[in-house]
C-alpha cells in the first residue's frame, strides 16, 4: 500500500515562477492546465490575463480547482509582455485611475437640479449612474 503526499511551496522570485513550471510539468497531471496556462501567459506571450481567468474560472466551475478568496473579475486585455511595460512605464491601465466625469449638458443639468430644486447628491449619483464623489467634483469644481 503506498501513501501518497502532497506539497505546497510558494516563489518569491517572479524570474524563478516559468523555471520551475517548466521543470515541474513534466510530473503533473492535476495542475497541468494551470501550469500550462501560466507559460502560454508568462513565458510565450500567447494569451491574455483575462484568458487566464477565464481558464482558471472554469476549472473551478468544473470542480478541477478550488476557488480562494472572492476576487472579482478585472479584465486584463493584454498579454503579460505589454501588461508589464505599461506598469513599468507607470500608464495608467485601460480603464484604472481614470475619474468619471460628467458631460458638460450632464453638469449643467445636475448644478441646476442640485442649486434651484434641491436634489441631493446622492439622487443625482443614481440619476447618472455614477458615485456620489464624482456627482460631488463635479459641481464643486462649478463653484470654484
Amino acid at each position: 500500500m503506498t501513501s501518497s503526499r502532497a506539497s505546497a511551496f510558494r516563489i518569491a522570485d517572479q524570474e524563478s515562477v516559468i523555471y520551475i513550471a517548466e521543470r515541474l510539468l513534466p510530473y503533473c497531471y492535476k495542475k497541468r492546465k494551470e501550469l500550462l496556462t501560466l507559460l502560454e501567459y508568462r513565458k510565450y506571450d500567447l494569451i491574455t490575463g483575462s484568458e487566464v481567468q477565464r481558464r482558471f474560472q472554469e476549472l473551478v466551475r468544473l470542480e478541477l480547482r478550488e476557488r480562494h478568496g472572492n476576487r472579482p473579475f478585472k479584465p486584463i486585455p493584454w498579454a503579460y509582455s505589454v501588461g508589464s511595460q505599461l506598469s513599468r512605464k507607470g500608464r495608467a491601465l485601460a480603464t484604472m485611475k481614470k475619474w468619471p466625469t460628467l458631460s458638460k449638458a450632464q453638469k449643467e443639468d445636475a448644478i441646476v437640479r442640485h442649486n434651484v430644486f434641491g436634489m441631493s447628491i446622492t439622487a443625482l449619483s443614481k440619476l447618472y449612474g455614477m458615485s456620489r464623489s464624482a456627482v460631488w467634483r463635479a459641481l464643486k469644481s462649478d463653484s470654484g
